[in-house]
């Protein structure tokens, strides 16, 4: 099981994420397109993304709390930031023991370049500065010698300046907009028979799409998710992917709220899938929970695409993190 979960946690930070562009969020203007004005602390933007990076690198040892902390609160890198914590905790709760031997991060920047700035019509100041740096991560557990996996964060981060200063609002990692892949859902919850399981998020990655769930039991059993599926009804067919090696199950005691974290081969369309759980329970029933997904990832990806594969960069997977992608 330890080996298992930490394989998942070196996974799930490396996977290449994959959205539609490599730009900023909607609501950010292209660097380009930014006419220069407001005076701007560029030395505090910068260490802002070192700030980031250093968060990105740490969440094995601080369960992304640095990393939450560096990130603007209306982007959807709070999402991720808020998974890669969880992970954390919940290995650090099965072995018992603190993660900063096991997965180390390590960073490098080559170069930080503030660029322009802009304050919008509402007020909403951004700015962006342009990023050559890596993230090189060390898994070090039942392994028979370290094994690494380098990031490329290279071209423009995106800022928002907040009451608490500046703040990462998208970055590149891997040449693919990070914040764009991520899906966040407001609270899609299904019950039965004393279960609530809540679709928190996916994130919508190359190397496989990861769903994040809660599930709340209140069954006066225990349980756990005894099968997961993704789903694609159309076209008079019926493809079912099962979930990649190292998607974390956890079992869920009665009176707990338990994560839960699939991950699966990045399907072909989002018409017609489906997310079909069955979850056991130790009284001998089975409740089984199915989410749609098309309205939930429509707004996310332009109609009938998916997200483009991830650009090719110098990021080199180690062996481990390859593996548990599924790539």
């Amino acid at each position: 099981m330890r080996s298992r979960l930490l394989f998942l946690l070196a996974a799930l930070l490396a996977l290449p994420a994959c959205a539609r562009s490599s730009t900023g969020p909607a609501d950010t203007i292209g660097v380009e397109q930014v006419e220069p004005g407001a005076a701007v602390d560029a030395s505090s933007a910068q260490q802002a993304v070192v700030d980031f990076l250093n968060g990105y690198a740490s969440v094995g040892r601080d369960n992304g709390n640095s990393l939450m902390a560096s990130i603007a609160p209306d982007s959807s890198l709070v999402t991720w930031a808020k998974w890669l914590g969880i992970k954390a905790q919940v290995l650090e709760h099965l072995q018992g023991q603190p993660q900063a031997a096991d997965l180390i991060g390590r960073v490098k920047v080559a170069g930080l370049d503030f660029l322009q700035s802009q304050i919008s019509a509402s007020g909403k100041e951004t700015a962006a500065v342009g990023v050559d740096a890596s993230v090189t991560f060390t898994q070090t557990l039942n392994l028979p010698q370290p094994a690494d996996a380098t990031f490329a964060f290279v071209g423009p981060a995106f800022l928002q300046r907040t009451t608490a200063g500046w703040r990462v609002e998208e970055i590149a990692r891997n040449g693919v907009a990070l914040a764009n892949a991520v899906a966040a859902f407001k609270g899609d919850t299904q019950s039965r028979g004393g279960l609530a399981v809540t679709l928190d998020s996916a994130f919508l990655f190359q190397g496989g799409w990861v769903f994040n769930l809660f599930v709340q039991n209140r069954s006066g059993a225990s349980g756990d998710v005894g099968q997961a599926r993704l789903t694609l009804n159309g076209n008079g067919q019926r493809l079912v992917n099962d979930p990649l090696p190292g998607s974390l199950f956890l079992k869920a005691p009665e009176g707990t709220r338990t994560p839960e974290i699939l991950a699966f081969p990045p399907p072909s369309t989002i018409q017609g899938l489906t997310l079909d759980l069955a979850f056991r329970l130790t009284s001998g029933k089975t409740y089984a929970f199915r989410f749609d997904l098309f309205p939930l990832l429509a707004p996310k990806l332009a109609p009938g695409q998916l997200p483009s594969p991830a650009a090719t960069g110098p990021a080199t997977p180690g062996p481990a993190t390859t593996a548990a992608a599924g790539s």
